[in-house]
């Protein structure tokens, strides 16, 4: 109850009419998987190639909380929290200069009602079907708003020594599935 009272008492500023402002896709937000989908996709291409960064607007809600977890030089955890705007703004040089591809490895989604939270492991490499650079895993809270699939936050950390990829989110590489 008191949560409830909470919420119902809530005045920030993401109520459900802001956030059906933002018109999406339904191929990208009509289902988690599709939404996850989407994700990958419009991160991910060649040196040089603009990201939609329109197309990426869609799929978050307009407050998303993005989050980066990465040891510090003392290896102690380093927690980065920027907005959408300060991510394209980190994220388009960077691709500007080498390609960027984030592809999954596999999902483990727990749904309840509207939400779910998904964790995603993920590789990155800079052409495909090269070798990976970098594995971590992305956890994702998501909502269903009555009629499509919302990226509430996102928080990601890498896999390392100290920090291995968890079991369940183990998979095949990208590059191993592609054919030579």
């Amino acid at each position: 109850m008191i949560c409830q009272l909470g919420v119902a008492q809530n005045t920030g500023t993401s109520n459900a009419s802001e956030t059906n402002a933002v018109i999406g896709d339904p191929k990208d937000v009509g289902s988690i998987d599709s939404l996850i989908k989407a994700l990958y996709e419009v991160i991910s291409g060649p040196a040089g190639q603009a990201r939609n960064w329109d197309r990426a607007r869609t799929l978050f809600m307009p407050d998303v909380r993005m989050i980066s977890v990465s040891p510090n030089k003392e290896g102690k955890p380093n927690v980065r929290m920027i907005s959408f705007p300060e991510y394209v703004e980190r994220v388009t040089p960077m691709v500007a200069k080498q390609g960027f591809y984030e592809s999954e490895i596999k999902r483990s989604v727990r749904e309840f009602g509207n939400v779910a939270q998904v964790l995603t492991s993920y590789e990155i490499r800079h052409n495909p079907g090269e070798e990976p650079l970098l594995r971590g895993v992305n956890a994702l809270q998501v909502y269903f708003d009555g009629h499509r699939w919302w990226i509430a936050s996102i928080i990601w950390d890498t896999d390392r020594p100290g920090n291995p990829m968890p079991q369940y989110l183990e998979g095949e590489t990208a590059a191993a599935k592609t054919p030579k």
